[in-house]
């Protein structure tokens, strides 16, 4: 029995490695949680189920030797709570685990029971047996006592069978519908030889709820396998393992997938919500049904969940590739190979065309059959670039690379029109026209002369596909005008006529006088400036810059009319740590510029006290199970922000800090039925922070 208790043992070693709902983590600091007793209870329609586990691995040592007592105080009587509580020990003699001669049978058709037997009474539960030294021989010991702890309660997580002769599991069948109790589960090992507190719970039959199902369950099928998951996050405290099931009848007949219940592995540190489980599919092109069960540490098995259905799909591995495309009456037909061992995984093909090689490329024709390979496009372009698509049962599309196919052309594009340009005042020239019809146009040819009546100069090296153009020139030169024209090309290269001449003047080069700052003024609210315009009578507007003193290079923060009575700006986007530099340039209506005018500098006073978020909204929103917030507060220099929470009339404390590229959060630590007040406020780089936005509530 020894022998075959301890290869099940290693056997529920590879393949349930994961923690009971009590059991604690092989790490340091198991010995740091202080021992007790925990106990849960689940009420039935008659009678009351108990289950606990102690807290450490020395407290279930030493509980297995002396044993545990099971006290019931009786609280509530017919909806009245009792004036002298009564008292009743349940176990007069305290519960042990079986000895180990009474194991054997258990064993040999419970594998949990072997589990547990090994770790209560195997001769060694060891990782190792090679020890190098006696400190690393302690170690080991520390580690199989531990080893030992967490396998036996996660067998009694299994099997309530295994939980009661493991004695952490009692039924009180004496409970009464019309009573409420407080449970006492505790130990009688001595204080001096280890203090373990007693583990309480409140329960009575009238609490009875009947169980509820595992969520959300989907599922994803893909060749000979599918990949389901469902909700574990919500019934976490409930559920400690799941039962599969799948049905290959349309759900008529279920057969359970795995021969042992599933257990969520994940650490909880690292856990997402949901539960994950792959299957293997016996066959492609099949339907399968699925469903899932929630097992209890109580040994229940609640009712299946919502059922899911699919079919399995060979994955499309190949590539088509078109072979060859032959122009018959200003038709094309295009060929292609396709590999026939993938036929079955696709429901056929789609011819897709293009007037360039890296697209886009737009649906001709569609559907194909599976076993055609050949199609003729009957309204093709001058130039065509096309792919053939399979298209996959399961969705995964494969295309074949471009392909080349032209029709013969002669006939030249029509001549463009609506050439318009401007000159500014460094030369450089931005031209534009209105672009050309032609499904076969491959661009334009941009042609430049200094006079009317003079041959002209093409300056495009290839045509460009634009309809805006740009030149530069010289404006230090006598010639005061410039001249422009295009002709269009199609992709055979047949050039079409002139465009009518465009005529540019070029500009004037004398920059006007610079403004001059009268005065410059800081407070609380930013830096104010006055200044007094450029004399120049062609201004058209006047800039100012401004850098901070350590800065090399300027930055434009205001434009303003020359025909602005005032001349005063105040400048907000400032901050009380750095002086700044301000400077002002002309530019008239050539778009010449100033020279920039002497430079002022200033301060801003600054209490550190930024204004307040204003724009703050919450929404309950119950079907996501979330309260949604959000705000827009864009100022500069915000490095996070600070979310304040409360419930009903408690006081606001700071629930999280977000980054300052959010403006947007996602509550979902609710609770049904709950009435949350938020407050929200910005912290700035630089230390300072914004006042308390409004307090905002929303009932969830």
């Amino acid at each position: 029995m020894r022998k075959a208790m301890i290869y099940i043992c290693w056997i529920g070693w590879c393949l349930l490695l994961g923690l009971s709902a009590f059991a604690q983590s092989e790490n340091s600091e198991v010995e740091e949680v202080k021992p007790a007793i925990k106990v849960i209870a689940r009420p039935l329609s008659d009678s009351i189920i108990l289950r606990w586990a102690p807290t450490t691995p020395t407290a279930w040592e030493y509980a297995n030797r002396y044993g545990y007592v099971v006290e019931r105080v009786t609280l509530l009587r017919d909806q009245t709570v009792l004036e002298h509580p009564e008292s009743i020990v349940l176990t007069p003699k305290p519960v042990k685990p079986l000895p180990l001669a009474e194991w054997e049978s258990l064993a040999n058709t419970n594998d949990y029971a072997a589990i547990a037997a090994q770790a209560l009474y195997g001769e060694t539960f060891e990782l190792t047996e090679n020890y190098a030294s006696d400190i690393v021989q302690v170690v080991n010991k520390a580690r199989e006592l531990t080893s030992r702890f967490s396998f036996a309660l996660f067998a009694a997580d299994q099997s309530p069978t295994v939980a009661h002769a493991s004695a952490l599991h009692f039924t009180d069948t004496s409970a009464r519908k019309n009573e409420k109790y407080v449970y006492r589960v505790y130990t009688p090992v001595p204080i001096a030889v280890l203090k373990i507190d007693t583990g309480y719970v409140y329960a009575g039959i009238a609490d009875y709820q009947e169980l509820p199902v595992p969520i959300e369950l989907s599922a994803k099928f893909s060749d000979r396998s599918v990949q389901l998951h469902w909700n574990g996050e919500l019934f976490q405290d409930i559920f400690t393992s799941y039962l599969v099931e799948r049905s290959d009848d349309e759900g008529q007949t279920f057969q359970q997938i795995n021969q042992v219940p599933f257990v969520n592995t994940s650490q909880k540190a690292t856990a997402s919500a949901y539960i994950y489980k792959s299957d293997t599919l016996p066959e492609n092109d099949r339907k399968f049904v699925y469903r899932v069960r929630g097992v209890t540490p109580f040994g229940e098995i609640s009712p299946p969940s919502e059922m899911v259905e699919g079919v399995g799909m060979m994955t499309l591995k190949a590539n088509p590739a078109i072979v060859g495309a032959e122009v018959i009456h200003d038709q094309i037909n295009i060929r292609w190979e396709f590999d026939t061992t993938y036929q079955q995984a696709i429901t056929g093909f789609q011819l897709l065309r293009s007037g360039q090689a890296q697209g886009p490329f737009d649906i001709v024709v569609s559907p194909i059959a599976a076993d055609q390979r050949e199609v003729i496009d009957a309204q093709p372009q001058i130039a065509n670039y096309y792919k053939i698509t399979a298209i996959g049962k399961s969705g995964d599309n494969k295309s074949s690379f471009p392909f080349l196919a032209q029709l013969v052309d002669s006939i030249p594009p029509e001549t463009p029109i609506g050439l318009t340009g401007i000159m500014d005042s460094s030369g450089v020239v931005t031209l534009h026209w209105i672009p050309n019809r032609e499904e076969d146009l491959l661009g334009y040819r941009v042609y430049r002369s200094n006079f009317a009546d003079h041959e002209y100069t093409q300056i495009t090296v290839n045509p460009t596909q634009d309809t805006v153009f740009y030149d530069t020139l010289t404006v230090k030169t006598l010639t005061k005008k410039v001249y422009y024209k295009i002709t269009a090309v199609d992709q055979h290269y047949n050039p079409s006529g002139f465009s009518i001449p465009l005529s540019l003047s070029r500009p004037d080069v004398i920059p006007p006088v610079s403004p001059v700052f009268s005065s410059v003024k800081s407070s609380e609210e930013g830096i104010a400036l006055t200044w007094v315009n450029s004399s120049s009578k062609d201004v058209m507007n006047h800039l100012l810059y401004r850098r901070k003193t350590s800065d090399t290079s300027w930055r434009l923060i205001a434009l303003f009319d020359p025909d602005d009575t005032v001349q005063l700006y105040l400048d907000e986007e400032t901050s009380s740590t750095h002086y700044y530099e301000y400077t002002m340039i002309a530019v008239d209506s050539s778009h010449l510029e100033s020279t920039p005018c002497t430079p002022v500098s200033a301060k801003r006073i600054d209490r550190r006290i930024r204004k307040e978020v204003k724009e703050f909204y919450a929404l309950a929103q119950p079907a996501e199970k979330q309260i949604a917030l959000s705000w827009n507060y864009k100022p500069e220099g915000v490095e996070r922000f600070l979310l304040y929470r409360t419930q009903e009339d408690q006081p606001i404390s700071l629930y999280t800090s977000l980054p300052a590229d959010q403006q947007q959060f996602s509550d979902r630590k609710l609770t049904i039925n709950t009435y949350y007040r938020y407050r929200i406020k910005a912290v700035y780089k630089d230390g300072s922070h914004s006042s308390f936005s409004k307090e905002i509530g929303v009932h969830y």
